[in-house]
Formats: structure tokens, sequence, C-alpha cells
């Protein structure tokens, strides 16, 4: 017999609005910077958690048990490395507190640099972009803070 999960949050509001008030303010502090920096992103729910698309880019964010996660900044790594050196990281994990947030440059940044990469908005008369190669220089098993090569 399979067993029943809980059915997942709808919008990115529910998925906020079930996490407790520091991770739901941390979340919604990048979440305004993502929306800020890319006004023509689309917001939804992937995976069960909130994500950002613009094109073929996409940033998700999630809360675990005892830290936050943006997922698909790794495309614009080596661009900031210096910024990212103060936080785990992993393939395509980047992992914060809300005692220990992201800067808000490091956040608009690494947006800027990802709808860089993409190109135009489909929705706005651009071509969509083609994917770039596939996280390219694999971070696995590298700890805190250390660049690739």
């Amino acid at each position: 017999m399979a067993s029943r999960r809980a059915p997942g949050p709808e919008s990115v509001d529910a998925y906020l609005a079930r996490l407790p008030p520091s991770s739901r303010d941390a979340l919604q502090r990048i979440r305004r910077l993502i929306r800020k920096t890319a006004p023509d992103v689309t917001e939804s729910i992937l995976y069960g958690a909130p994500a950002f698309r613009h094109g073929t880019m996409r940033l998700s964010l999630a809360a675990h048990s005892k830290h936050l996660s943006l997922y698909g900044w790794a495309r614009a790594r080596d661009a900031f490395a210096a910024e990212l050196r103060p936080f785990e990281y992993g393939r395509g994990t980047l992992r914060f507190t809300p005692e220990r947030p992201l800067p808000a440059s490091l956040v608009t940044g690494l947006t800027k640099a990802l709808v860089a990469l993409d190109g135009p908005s489909p929705g706005r008369g651009g071509r969509q972009a083609t994917p770039g190669p596939k996280d390219a220089g694999g971070a696995r098993g590298r700890g805190r803070g250390k660049p690739p090569r």
C-alpha cells in the first residue's frame, strides 16, 4: 500500500506561509530581490519549492530544517567566487541561514548574470536561449566556500 503525502503548496505565497517567520522573511527578501532585478521573471512551484523562470534560466529557493538553499545559480559561479566564499555550496546548491543571509549584491548579481546568459525574455520578442553546458566544474565534495578550479 502506497503512503499518502500531504499535497504540496500551490503557490509561492502558500509555500512561504508554511515556514517559520525567520525562514519566511529570509526567502521573501530573496524573492523580492529576484523580482526587482528581473521584473519579467515567472514564478511557480517546481518540485515543491518556489522557482523563478526567465526563458531557460531558473532559480529556485527551498527551506530545510537547518538551512535555506538557492538552486540554479551555478552557471554564474566563476564571476562571484569572492562573494560566495563565506557560504557553503556544492554542485548546484548554495546554503545560507536566516542569521547569515545572502547579501543583496550577490542575489542581484547572480540574477543579472543568469538573465544575461539566457538572453532576452521570449515573451518580449526575444528568442529563447539554448541551454548551456551542464554545471561545468562540479564542486561536489568541495566544502565551504572553496571556489572551483
